[in-house]
């Protein structure tokens, strides 16, 4: 049974709310379009392409009509971009495209892609694909993630890597270094909590996709790559003691108040980031899209650090996971399919306004960059950031992160269900029993792990 609560509560909503839905470019939520913030170009019939993206600092949204929708729209005359970045956003797109309507433009992540094009919401961008070339200059992993039985049905908006985020004073502080072994995050999280601490900020109220983040460092980090690359091929089970052992160190840490005093499932991560933000919490589980397209340059106030999140395990080395951020689809039901092609295409083909974009606080996309391309004035912590970005995805060690390599169904099941373990309605073996019932149906199914 695939989901059952998520799509009994879109049901629900649909009925609530399909009054108020419009069809492809339906006006709600943080629109940034017309007199706003976009040009339409000449007098006469216009055509509006509509975008819905997730949350963004007004600044992060300038970044994106500086260098890219302003552009395209005085490329194109008549043409306006009405770009809405939404709080709830996967919820909305839910609603919206299983009433038929929705944007044009949206932002998935990969783990979501079967559902809809199963539920036949997605436009299929194969021929496209070829038309541009995008084998050509998109890396491969990024297309594969975004394509179903043959078919492209999203293009990889941006390349990045699970990490930790240090506050190096408080760090300080406590009289410790950025911990790489699990003993050493053992003697900071003590250390932190004594002295009133969170040692790690991490909130998911409302949006159970977070909980990858926490998932992803336990398993990456206690498993091993290698591991995870034998669960998702059959070689081992989440009941063994290689695969287990990473929740049941996840269980104990909760139980023990170390990740935001076992309050996560009542607050949003945009509530526990301001932990962070304001020096309360030693570590944030985001990874490197925090400094890069998150929060302004100069939002953190304090010395701080990006690296690899440390070893749980004796034997297994600290890493991080290489990712997708999201996946750009456009609406199957879409009256200008060639247009929103076009403008995928144009947030890709031109490597130095992409530098430009990168630098002011764009996401890296996933396609190469030339590093002298970058501009000698870009922003201390996204130069700092790119580089942390480096090293984490240099390591012969990094990992796969679940939104991007991980089985659709499982990974689902995962987010949907580990809060069970943390609040005592499941046991961690209860927990593993079950997401291996998901697993092995999606082996049988043929699912093949691309990591």
């Amino acid at each position: 049974m695939k989901n059952m609560l998520r799509k009994t509560i879109i049901m629900v909503l649909i009925v609530t709310i399909l009054g108020g839905i419009t069809a492809c470019g339906g006006d709600s939520g943080n629109s940034t379009t017309g007199d706003d913030k976009a040009k339409s170009g000449d007098k006469g019939e216009e055509t509006t392409i509509s975008v819905y993206w997730g949350s963004l600092e007004d600044d992060m949204q300038q970044v994106w009509f500086d260098h890219f929708f302003e552009p395209f729209m005085e490329e194109h005359p008549g043409v306006n971009i009405d770009f809405q970045c939404l709080p709830d956003v996967q919820e909305t797109l839910r609603v919206q495209l299983a009433a038929g309507g929705g944007p044009d433009i949206f932002m998935l992540d990969c783990f979501d892609i079967p559902d809809y094009v199963e539920a036949g919401t997605l436009l299929d961008l194969s021929n496209y694909e070829n038309q541009y070339k995008w084998e050509d200059l998109i890396y491969d992993w990024g297309l594969d993630a975004a394509t179903v039985e043959g078919k492209l049905y999203g293009v990889p908006h941006s390349s990045e890597a699970t990490s930790m985020y240090c506050n190096l004073d408080l760090l300080k502080e406590l009289g410790c270094d950025v911990p790489k072994t699990r003993a050493e995050f053992e003697d900071v999280c003590e250390k932190a909590a004594t002295q009133g601490y969170i040692p790690i900020e991490y909130g998911y109220s409302g949006a159970n996709e977070f909980q990858q983040w926490i998932y992803d460092h336990y398993l990456g980090n206690y498993a091993g790559r290698d591991n995870i690359k034998k669960l998702f091929t059959g070689e081992l089970k989440f009941t063994d003691n290689e695969i287990k052992g990473a929740f049941e160190l996840l269980k104990k840490d909760w139980d023990a108040g170390w990740i935001n005093q076992g309050q996560s499932g009542a607050i949003t991560n945009d509530e526990a980031r301001t932990f962070f933000q304001n020096e309360q919490a030693v570590f944030c589980t985001e990874g490197t899209w925090l400094t890069l397209e998150t929060i302004s340059p100069g939002s953190l106030k304090f010395d701080w650090e990006c690296t690899v999140w440390p070893s749980m395990k004796d034997g297994i080395p600290a890493s991080g996971s290489a990712g997708i951020g999201a996946v750009m689809s456009v609406n199957a039901n879409t009256k200008q399919a060639d247009l929103c092609a076009e403008l995928i295409n144009y947030l890709y083909e031109d490597e130095q306004r992409l530098a430009d974009a990168i630098a002011a606080g764009y996401p890296t996309l996933c396609r190469d960059v030339d590093e002298n391309l970058y501009p000698a004035d870009m922003a201390d912590d996204i130069r700092k950031t790119l580089d942390s970005l480096g090293d984490i995805l240099g390591q012969d060690t990094v990992g796969y992160a679940p939104w991007s390599s991980y089985p659709s169904d499982t990974n689902i099941y995962m987010m949907n269900n580990l809060d069970k373990v943390y609040y005592g309605d499941y046991t961690v073996e209860q927990f593993c029993e079950e997401a291996q019932k998901v697993l092995d149906k999606e082996l049988a199914e043929g699912f093949v792990f691309v990591g």
